[in-house]
Order: C-alpha cells, then structure tokens, then sequence
C-alpha cells in the first residue's frame, strides 16, 4: 500500500517562486546568463537553482542550442504551470499592496435595518462610483450587537444614533428630523396644528423592539409626561408604515423613511405645536485602537472628506 504520508510530504517540498522566475525567464530569453540578470543573481546561483527545478520536475527542462538553451519537451510541458504560479504570486502581492493602500479589499459594515434601508445605499453607491475594486460585505441587527461587532473586530465601520463609548471614534453623517405620519385619509391629515395630547389619543404604532432606546413614537409622551394610547409595536419602520397606511394610527419615523410616501400623498405629516420630535442621527464609528490603513481607512476619509462645509462632526 502507497504511503500517502510520503506521498503527501513530497507535493509539499519548498519550491521558491523565484526558482519559477528564473525558469520562465530562461525560457523567454533562451540564454541563462541574461535570465540570471534580469532576476539579479549571479550565473552559479542560477546553475543551482535551475538543477533544483529539473531534480522536482525529474528530468531535464533545457537543452544546450545556439547561443543558449531550449526548452525541452518536458519543459515546454511545464512552462505553462510555472507562469500562471508566477503570475498568481505577482497578482497576490499586488493586490496586497493595493488593499494596504485602501485601493481594493474586502469592507465590512454594519447598521440597523433603518440605516441600510434609507441611508446607506445612496452613500454607498457614491463611494463604489469612485471605488469600484474595494468589496462590499453590510451586516443588518440591533444597534447594540453591531456596535459590539466593531469592538470585537468582526466588523470594520458601523452606523449608529449614538457612540457614548470611548473606545470608538465616531462622525455624525446626518441628522434626519423625525415626523409623526397617519394616513392621508386620517382626520389628523387635515388638521391645523394639534396638540401632542390629542395625538396620543388617536393611538400609537411604535416600532424599535429590542433596541437599546424606548420605541420610537414614545420619547415625546415620555417627555411632556403623557401616557398615549398603544395601538401597535411594530419592530421594523415597513411594516409601521403599512399599518399607518391602514389606518391603525399615527408613527413616528424618521422622515427619510417616508419621504416617497409623503411626495405622493399617501401618508401626510402630522403639524404639532411646540414639540421638539429630535432627529434620526446616523454616527459612523470605528475602533480607536488598532487601526490600520487599507479599505476601512478609505471609506472612513472619504465619507469625512464628503460632508459639507460646516457640518457638525458630532
């Protein structure tokens, strides 16, 4: 029975890549003294390191010919491997280079399902126009768990409301004003301004289950000491839509996420008096420590580098 121990340990000898250049430079050129040149070693290192080729390949790879060498049968067999094996090294090394200077690589995001939806494929789209060889990987769920993912290092950038946590650095992106929507055939859709104690009594769907804040649509009751009455919980903005649209009640969302829906008249914005309804903030945020150029840095400076004059960075 074959050892396929020995078997195994003899496809895994060392082979030098540069032993493989030496070859395919001699094969081009068809002098070894001009091939040991281009890869700069002297002709004896290339006598050497030809021999330890030909003792792996188990025969002879050239053959003595006019002012040089020729390639033999079981040379010209082999050229075509040990080129793709150069030519794969090269391209790995240089697509290296290219991921340690944030040209190409692999960039992992994470956001909330809010932030994916509305928010990031516009940027995103931007920044792929301008960096087409860097990949895209973008993970959704809670807030708390994405945030963690970064810290952990499963995950390069996230977008968050807020980054309290001194471990990250963080940049605010944007600044969403929030509305409370019903449906345009809601009696709220034609009021004049009203006030937030009616509001409550018309009913509430709140979504955000599970997320570190209360839901969204109870932060304003929260604040002027009211109780609203709960129609619904919901925990995705789509689905708070669809019920509003129903007419299951009244939501508060960030105004990104019904911006269609307000343009055709199909959900309309509910005019309150003296309430302050805050916004849907969108930080990025990263490690502080650790940190190390390549795609995350790119993305990170390019997002910086598109903010307008004056805005806020936190």
């Amino acid at each position: 029975m074959t050892d396929m121990h020995v078997v195994h340990e003899t496809l895994l000898l060392p082979l030098p890549v540069a032993y493989l250049q030496l070859f395919v430079a001699t094969a081009r050129t068809g002098n070894l003294t001009r091939a040991a040149n281009e890869v700069s070693i002297t002709q004896s290192t290339a006598t050497r390191w030809l021999q330890a080729v030909e003792r792996l390949a188990g025969g002879s790879l050239f053959e003595r010919a006019a002012g040089g060498v020729r390639l033999t049968t079981l040379g010209s067999t082999f050229l075509p491997f040990a080129e793709r094996s150069v030519r794969a090294v090269e391209d790995g090394f240089a697509h290296l280079r290219d991921v340690r200077s944030g040209r190409a690589g692999t960039l992992r995001l994470g956001c909330s399902e809010v932030t994916s939806t509305y928010f990031l494929p516009r940027v995103l789209l931007r920044f792929r126009q301008e960096h087409p060889t860097i990949d895209l990987r973008v993970r959704t769920g809670p807030i708390l768990e994405i945030a963690d993912a970064v810290l952990e290092g499963e995950l390069e950038i996230a977008f968050v409301p807020s980054a309290e946590d001194a471990r990250f650095e963080a940049l605010l992106l944007e600044a969403d004003e929030h509305v409370f929507v019903v449906a345009a055939a809601d009696p709220f859709a034609q009021q004049a301004p009203t006030h937030l104690t009616d509001l409550g009594a018309r009913g509430l769907i709140l979504f955000g289950i599970g997320e570190p804040t209360a839901p969204y649509g109870l932060e304003p009751f929260l604040a002027a000491h009211l109780t609203p009455r709960i129609t619904m919980e919901v925990d995705s903005v789509e689905t708070a839509k669809r019920m509003v649209l129903e007419g299951f009640g009244a939501a508060l969302l960030p105004r990104m996420a019904v911006n269609d829906e307000l343009a055709a008249g199909r959900l309309v914005a509910v005019k309150l008096e003296d309430v302050d309804l805050g916004h849907w903030q969108v930080r990025m945020v990263r490690r502080r420590q650790g940190q190390a150029p390549g795609p995350q840095a790119t993305f990170w400076n390019w997002c910086a580098a598109s903010l307008p004059a004056g805005h806020p960075h936190d």
